[in-house]
């Protein structure tokens, strides 16, 4: 991941902000929201506003809704490569599965939800 990476991640944050003129700002906390909105895993936004404006642009964050193909861009852009061993095996995936990949369905893993008790 080098300095083109990240200008590509940059222009990428900003681009939906020229199309629902909203503020990189806001863009990045929606983006994290609705990752925590997706995942199975506990994701929380944390934000550290200095200033009155900027708790506000924070909070107005709340009102926005990024497209179902702006997420997918962020999500694209911001993916971290996860290098060695999961790159040598991707590539050997083919092969590990008697080279029929495409005939492959991998299990579903159920994940286990919380009830409501009520408590707080």
């Amino acid at each position: 991941m080098g300095i083109q990476h990240e200008y590509s991640l940059v222009e990428t944050h900003r681009r939906p902000r020229t199309e629902t003129c909203v503020t990189p700002t806001q863009v990045a906390v929606t983006w994290v929201r609705e990752r925590a909105a997706r995942s199975v895993a506990t994701v929380v936004p944390t934000i550290g506003p200095r200033t009155l404006a900027q708790l506000d642009s924070y909070l107005g964050a709340l009102d926005v809704q990024l497209a179902n193909a702006q997420y997918t861009r962020l999500a694209k852009v911001s993916a971290v490569p996860l290098g060695a061993p999961h790159k040598g095996n991707d590539a050997s995936l083919h092969r590990l599965l008697g080279g029929a990949a495409d005939r492959v369905t991998a299990p579903v893993v159920p994940v286990a939800r919380l009830a409501a008790t009520g408590c707080d």
